[in-house]
């Protein structure tokens, strides 16, 4: 018996998956961060938030993949499920098993073909730049705070000490709110917030524009299809021809009938 397809099961998308596996890099780079020499202790405590944001979102991949398969057994024991749902669990031992999402990722993305991804992702821009912009926040909020913590850490007159205080203003300084609770001292760590405030900009922008350009799109889509109009009105005019061809024949076979001899006139 011919084992069925279950290749659509396992795509979701080029930007989704572009974005996983891009998670999943940066979460195997968090297993690595621990181990680099002379970090201050926020900045591993920084690591280890984004971590375990990291593990809630592979497990909701784990429940979407999960609950979209159409065979669960196939996805759960031949196609590594196994290894997503204990990659989501936020444990040092299990992290390992996040290798595996990037070799499945891999393995798919290169089944579906050059081509056809190329083709998916010009087709849907927006989704495809919306996964990137979410990965690229991710990225620039914990890069920053690990920064900003460490320049701080030199300076007596510090305010950002611990690692929820930096994720916090990385978090403030990306959307441009500036609340002022927490703000570089030093120049190295201003540096930062400036990259950080131009990189929110940037960011933001960029999901306005998402915005508009799904609203619009959605717009045209209630609109009717041109073409569909033009063969409408053109069925209505043969309509309306069809009628005056039937009135026409209608008073000429009444004028036949009123001359035909013999017959009373009405």
């Amino acid at each position: 018996m011919k084992e069925a397809d279950h290749s659509s099961d396992e795509y979701k998308g080029t930007g989704y998956e572009v974005f996983i596996l891009l998670l999943s890099a940066l979460s195997v780079f968090n297993i690595i961060f621990y181990l680099l020499p002379d970090l201050v202790p926020a900045a591993t405590e920084i690591v280890g938030i984004i971590d375990l944001f990291i593990s809630l979102v592979f497990m909701a991949d784990f429940l979407f993949r999960f609950f979209t398969y159409d065979s669960k057994y196939h996805y759960f024991f031949k196609n590594w499920g196994w290894a997503d749902l204990l990659s989501a669990v936020p444990f040092p031992i299990a992290k390992i098993f996040r290798l595996f999402r990037i070799i499945r990722i891999v393995y798919v993305m290169r089944k579906n073909g050059v081509d056809k991804i190329r083709k998916e992702m010009s087709k849907n821009r927006a989704e495809v730049a919306l996964f990137f912009i979410l990965i690229f926040i991710i990225i620039i909020i914990e890069l920053s705070s690990v920064l900003v913590v460490q320049f701080e850490s030199v300076s007596p007159k510090a305010n950002i000490l611990t690692g929820g205080d930096a994720i916090w203003w990385a978090c403030v300084t990306v959307t441009t709110v500036g609340y002022g609770d927490f703000y570089p001292v030093t120049v190295k760590g201003r540096i930062v917030g400036i990259v950080l405030m131009i990189s929110g900009v940037s960011v933001f922008g960029t999901l306005a524009g998402f915005l508009s350009t799904k609203l619009v799109s959605r717009k045209e889509d209630t609109l009717p299809d041109p073409e569909i109009t033009a063969k409408i009105g053109e069925i209505h005019s043969l309509l309306k021809e069809c009628r005056g061809f039937q009135d026409d024949l209608s008073s000429r076979l009444a004028e036949l009938e009123n001359n035909v001899p013999g017959k009373e006139k009405k």
